[in-house]
């Protein structure tokens, strides 16, 4: 489930959390089990279009997700027969202007979270004042994973391990799990096998 309203300045979804209990909902009816990705697209959007007030808005509504999930775990064969993943794609840096400490002085910190002229909120996201909607405002640093559930020690014994790729052997790194390896534990999770990992990827 993709959700993304945010269009432009001053705008944001309180509803995502509600789309969320709607689709599991609906597949509580699979018996066989099921596999789900609830992202909320607003809180990138946010950010894009520099809008921190759309920002915490979007992060409050997804935190409401992820309570309808747990809820939901724990009316459904709890944290054995299921597994929760949380995590994000990328990250977003901001930066803030040369004036922004005499800016958060005289005004509050609402005026300067609304959206708006650089110059009047003193940050923007990213390094260009000029592009906030281009890739740049992303990072490269690593994002936080939480998880929990049937399979999730596949994740604790992947820290730092790496993993061959189509023949190619790609190094992990220390204190880091890799995205293959979350995929392979929630593979392992939706098939109901945590014990026979496979150990090619590709």
């Amino acid at each position: 489930m993709y959700h993304n309203e945010v269009s432009g300045e001053n705008r944001f979804s309180t509803r995502f959390h509600i789309f969320s209990k709607y689709s599991l909902d609906a597949c509580d009816e699979d018996n066989q089990g099921f596999f789900a990705t609830i992202e909320s697209g607003d809180i990138d959007w946010a950010g894009h279009s520099n809008n921190i007030d759309a920002l915490i808005g979007a992060v409050n509504d997804f935190d409401k997700a992820v309570e309808n999930v747990i809820k939901w775990i724990g009316e459904n064969g709890g944290w054995e027969r299921n597994m929760l993943v949380v995590t994000a794609d990328h990250d977003h840096y901001l930066t803030l202007t040369d004036d922004f400490p005499n800016l958060i002085r005289s005004n509050s910190a609402l005026d300067l979270a609304m959206g708006g002229d650089i110059e009047h909120m003193g940050h923007y996201w990213g390094p260009s004042k000029s592009d906030p909607y281009g890739s740049q405002s992303h990072t490269n640093r690593p994002v936080p994973v939480f998880y929990q559930g049937g399979c999730s020690q596949i994740i604790n014994q992947s820290v730092g391990e790496g993993f061959d790729n189509y023949g190619q052997y790609v190094g992990g790194v220390s204190g880091f799990v890799d995205q293959v390896h979350l995929h392979l534990a929630m593979r392992a999770a939706l098939i109901g096998d945590c014990l026979h990992i496979p150990v090619v990827y590709g």
